[in-house]
């Protein structure tokens, strides 16, 4: 996609894609609905994979110099700003509780690449 995107500035990019899981997948956050349980799992998945693509391991590490972990990183930080207005907003419990889980995750990464 990144070649692609090179190659033709009107072609669907990277960008545009990890734009448009975020929001697709993370749907319930500007409906202000309850988040199911297999959301939620789906969601927790996301977080997790979007880290893994911010900080590749060593069998990844050819993305380490692509756009790859920018675009997770942005993806994080837009995900911390929506999680924390949607936090604040729910008044679903459990939803409330999986805001926060997410919140923690992203925040622990966020952190620990201040740290280095």
């Amino acid at each position: 996609m990144i070649e692609n995107e090179a190659l033709d500035p009107n072609t669907y990019t990277a960008a545009n894609l990890f734009d448009d899981l975020r929001t697709g997948i993370w749907s319930e956050i500007p409906a202000r609905t309850p988040v199911r349980v297999h959301r939620r799992n789906l969601q927790k998945t996301f977080v997790d994979k979007m880290i893994g693509l911010y900080q590749p391991s060593p069998a990844t590490a050819t993305l380490h110099n692509t756009d790859v972990p920018s675009l997770a990183l942005n993806t994080l930080r837009q995900l911390r700003t929506d999680l924390t207005a949607a936090y604040n907003a729910s008044n679903d419990a459990m939803s409330r509780s999986h805001y926060l889980d997410c919140l923690e995750r992203i925040e622990n990464v966020l952190e620990q690449n201040r740290r280095r």
